[in-house]
């Protein structure tokens, strides 16, 4: 070999050693709620994840190495199936180049996105201040604000670049740079006026005062109708605030029953009532509150109610109840849930992979009900030194014999 091509190849290989570089994959994250899907009948459970991918290279120069970073975000969609808690397929719906040269910040960052909901065959969500339509079968790009604006001319420019003036009803729904509202619906995607739902009429005067304000957020169920008895899920204190009960509001609204809250180790206790009409009206109340003997035990207890009502959820089968607690109060605590048989028994319980914490803000616990499953999504955090990691999982548990099935988003694996 001459001289000289050994002397080039050897240049070659010092250059290619002194290049450098490598990818990283930051942790996924769930951007707004899960949607329960429906696919051509089949329910599918969808999440929309955001991931940061950092890209870094090194080469040399002759006044040293030169680093470069890219920095992109993915926006993938995940459908599971809610049966096993198991992923069908993933859709890469929406990459950017937050970054492109010298290392420095991190641009365009902050961009999140979020589910809207379904119209047909489609799911609108927006990324941004872009909305696009999916499909229901493959996660597709069906429609988006290009579309949009090539079908009806009069929307160029006005399109809202707040994320947040974009809604669902019944297909997308949007404010435009003029203040006036309009829809998108049907797979033609056709273009109406848009007027909101009118707000619920404010109770004023003396009806304000028979119905009491409810609580923000998912109070607990903690007063129920089981088989034509009133049974309740209360601690010591609860329960003696629950039959002081002249005019009837703690039975009529039992949200205005004292809440002990995290700490609350609650019982099960029956209640009596009795029929009254000491004015003009006859109204039902709460008399007594008495102990169920032998009844379980359940830190921060409560009935696990129908999605969207204040009735609780009756496990397939034979009669019984669903309660859902916590195993402890600090960061290892754990969601679980427990079914009680007909003569209100323990038949079992089990354990989620879920923290429950009323503070935690991060990603409220969804339910979802299905004629056999009861699909939870929410997030179990771990304390690593004084890290705390917050993991996304979608559980699926069968009601009627406790079985259940986990997967962790954010590893792609069953935990």
């Amino acid at each position: 070999m001459p001289a000289i091509l050994r002397l080039l190849m050897l240049l070659a290989a010092l250059g290619l050693s002194a290049c450098g570089g490598g990818t990283r994959l930051e942790p996924r994250e769930v951007q707004g709620y899960a949607a329960l899907v429906d696919d051509g009948g089949q329910p599918r459970l969808w999440l929309l994840t955001r991931q940061e991918e950092t890209r870094e290279s090194s080469n040399p120069t002759r006044r040293g190495p030169s680093s470069r970073k890219l920095v992109l975000v993915h926006f993938d969609l995940h459908a599971f199936d809610p049966m096993t808690a198991r992923p069908l397929w993933t859709r890469r719906v929406h990459s950017f180049k937050a970054q492109d040269g010298l290392v420095g910040p991190v641009v365009g960052s902050t961009v999140r996105g979020r589910l809207l909901g379904q119209d047909g065959d489609r799911v609108w969500l927006v990324i941004g201040r872009d909305p696009r339509a999916v499909a229901t079968s493959d996660g597709r790009l069906l429609d988006d604000a290009e579309c949009i604006v090539t079908r009806h001319p009069q929307l160029a420019g006005m399109l809202p670049e707040d994320p947040q003036r974009y809604g669902f009803d019944a297909g997308l729904v949007f404010m435009a740079a003029d203040a006036s509202q309009y829809a998108v619906r049907g797979p033609g995607g056709a273009l109406s006026a848009y007027t909101p739902p009118p707000k619920p009429a404010v109770i004023v005067g003396h009806e304000a005062a028979k119905v009491p304000l409810r609580p923000t957020g998912d109070w607990p169920l903690r007063l129920v109708d089981f088989g034509g008895r009133w049974l309740g899920l209360f601690t010591g204190p609860e329960a003696e605030d629950a039959a002081v009960d002249p005019f009837g509001r703690h039975l009529a609204f039992p949200y205005t029953v004292i809440d002990e809250g995290a700490l609350a180790r609650r019982t099960l206790w029956w209640g009596t009532v009795e029929s009254v009409q000491p004015f003009d009206e006859r109204f039902d109340r709460l008399t007594a509150m008495t102990a169920l003997e032998g009844s379980p035990t359940f830190l921060r207890g409560r009935f696990v109610r129908q999605p969207g009502s204040d009735l609780p959820l009756a496990p397939p089968g034979a009669p019984g109840l669903l309660v859902w607690h916590n195993t402890r109060i600090d960061r290892e605590g754990r969601l679980a849930m427990t079914r009680l048989d007909g003569a209100l028994a323990r038949a079992w319980t089990r354990e989620l992979p879920l923290s429950d914490s009323p503070s935690n803000a991060h990603l409220p616990t969804c339910v979802w009900t299905l004629p056999e499953r009861l699909v939870v999504v929410g997030e179990l955090a771990t304390t690593q030194g004084e890290r705390v990691l917050r993991e996304v999982h979608v559980v699926s548990v069968d009601p009627a014999t406790g079985e259940l099935a986990a997967w962790n988003v954010q590893r792609g694996a069953a935990p």
